[in-house]
């Protein structure tokens, strides 16, 4: 499957921002994301993204990532808009692709294609969530299938009986 660039315009958009050091990087970059993201936002997406310890938290977070410069995500974006050419049938590990089929930025045909093409990957679709939702609401549930998954594919050694790995969600 070759990659497509799910964002057209966006690498020019990226080779245009200028260096940290000649603007307000945070505050440029937090007020460009949000505009962004609130483009195409599903409802779900928007309606975890009004929390602000949420927005706050994720636009630190691509904030820290690109406090350098766009050119890391440049780079991401270019690796996704070409074919890898890797044998992906090779790969032998059980796999959950968690997707929100309200999600604005990677169609839900996505998962739909790695559970077809990809011997043990599992599409977990989600109808109500979006980009954003998804993670945050399902936060306990994918930790739990990742921990569940690691044992399975022995990753991690094998948890001592009696103990309770589970995750659970903060109240």
């Amino acid at each position: 499957m070759a990659w497509r660039l799910l964002v057209p315009g966006l690498p020019l958009l990226l080779r245009r921002l200028p260096p940290p050091d000649q603007i307000q990087w945070n505050e440029a970059l937090t007020n460009t994301l949000q505009a962004l993201r609130n483009v195409n936002a599903s409802g779900a997406d928007r309606t975890v993204l009004a929390d602000a310890r949420i927005r706050d938290t994720l636009n630190a977070a691509i904030a820290d990532a690109l406090r350098n410069g766009a050119g890391g995500a440049r780079q991401y974006l270019l690796l996704y808009s070409r074919d890898w050419a890797i044998p992906l049938e090779a790969i032998d590990l059980q796999i959950a692709a968690w997707h929100g089929a309200a999600d604005a930025i990677i169609p839900v045909g996505h998962a739909h294609w790695y559970a077809k093409n990809l011997p043990k990957v599992r599409a977990k679709v989600f109808p109500n969530e979006g980009r954003f939702s998804l993670p945050v609401r399902k936060a306990e549930a994918i930790l739990n299938d990742l921990l569940a998954r690691d044992v399975d594919n022995a990753l991690l050694p094998p948890v001592q009986a009696g103990h309770d790995v589970r995750i659970r969600a903060s109240q």
